[in-house]
């Protein structure tokens, strides 16, 4: 099984390269999200929604401070779990 660095697919626009498309990166166990990630890239397609329009969890958005950050959003979220702090939604 292959898993991507922080468990989480890479889903949406991909930066810099306009008209192309990411959804990959489902680690292992997490065929089941793919259906719905592939419904919101064709609405990203077809429609030009951005990945919170097309209904993409904040994790999955490729956007390129996610692709160059170090530490992404799940260690984000678990850290805003532990210290009882909001998740910023800026990545």
């Amino acid at each position: 099984m292959g898993y991507s660095d922080d468990g989480f697919p890479y889903v949406g626009a991909v930066p810099e390269k306009a008209g192309q498309f990411i959804c990959a990166g489902f680690s292992g166990h997490g065929m089941p999200q793919i259906f719905l990630s592939a419904k919101a890239i064709a609405e990203m397609v077809t429609s030009g929604a951005t990945a919170e329009e097309a209904g993409l969890p904040l994790p999955y958005w490729t956007t390129e401070r996610w692709l160059q950050h170090k530490e992404h959003v799940s260690s984000q979220a678990w850290r805003a779990v532990v210290e009882r702090q909001p998740v910023s939604a800026k990545l």
